[in-house]
């Protein structure tokens, strides 16, 4: 394990940055070649500077990237090299793993985390991988939904019933090698498990179709919260200010947080489920919580 370099005033939400930053990514990819067999599907994390090249321009008051990547740091946007950037449900899990087992005072968000940051610091939401959806035992993921079902069968939970949210946050990631991904998820006593009827579309929500880039047409259903309920999953109503989308797939999908803006009063702030567990995507990153702050 590196030793890290904290800051000397940590925040109580941060992104990846600075020498803390890179500390732990030299650990990540440490951990991924010689636990995970350099597992493709875990290459998703990088410093801004190794992504861009000096041809990334400034705009007016906002810092972007000409491929659209924005960063901002709490309602202060500002451009810089040194965020780690990139996620997806693995590799958040991992770095949740290696936080915990280096003992530095810090965790991966969980969703009752990410609205907390929405309510505190809202321009830290960028796109943040929150929590896995499982409704069946089948697909998309259906190898991976189905041993995660077994696991939750034996906590006295019943899959099918009610759609179940399983925040990234204490989950363990094994390698697998029957995985479509060569890796799957491992419950542990920290994991949480909660009933989501929420993940199921309601009458009232606006369907909208479009097609994928093999052609194939997929369906997203919208609804609308402006409030979240104790585990940090949307409190639906027709007029809500906030959008959740939901593209309800029989088997396991992971929901994503999204925000846009820059300011506390133009920022749009919402939800987003995905079949796809490993792409990643240079707006999106991994945010992580001071346990020692309250």
């Amino acid at each position: 394990m590196v030793k890290l370099i904290h800051d000397v005033n940590p925040r109580k939400f941060m992104t990846l940055k600075g020498d803390f930053g890179r500390g732990i990514l030299r650990e990540y990819r440490d951990r991924v070649n010689k636990d995970y067999s350099a597992n493709p599907n875990l290459d998703v994390l990088a410093r801004v500077d190794e992504v861009f090249t000096g041809t990334d321009v400034l705009c007016g008051d906002r810092s972007f990237f000409k491929t659209d990547v924005v960063i901002y740091d709490g309602e202060d946007p500002h451009f810089s090299r040194d965020f780690i950037i990139g996620s997806n449900p693995f590799a958040a899990v991992l770095m949740d793993k290696i936080l915990r087992e280096g003992n530095f005072g810090y965790r991966i968000v969980n969703p009752r985390d990410i609205e907390d940051v929405v309510l505190s610091e809202p321009g830290e939401i960028d796109i943040i991988d929150s929590f896995l959806a499982l409704r069946f035992e089948r697909g998309p993921n259906e190898y991976l939904a189905k041993t995660l079902a077994k696991q939750i069968t034996t906590r006295g939970k019943r899959v099918g019933k009610v759609p179940i949210a399983i925040p990234l946050r204490g989950l363990n990631l094994v390698i697998d090698a029957n995985s479509p991904y060569g890796l799957n998820f491992e419950l542990t006593e920290e994991s949480s498990l909660i009933s989501a009827p929420v993940l199921n579309p309601q009458d009232w929500f606006i369907s909208y179709s479009f097609r994928d880039n093999f052609n194939r047409k997929i369906t997203h259903y919208r609804g609308q919260f402006s409030t979240t309920d104790d585990n940090g999953l949307p409190i639906l109503e027709r007029e809500g200010e906030r959008k959740f989308n939901i593209c309800y797939s029989n088997g396991l999908t992971h929901y994503e947080t999204f925000g846009f803006g820059t300011r506390k009063d133009d920022i749009s702030i919402g939800y987003i489920e995905s079949k796809s567990l490993s792409i990643s995507g240079k707006r999106k990153k991994i945010l992580i919580v001071n346990t020692n702050k309250k």
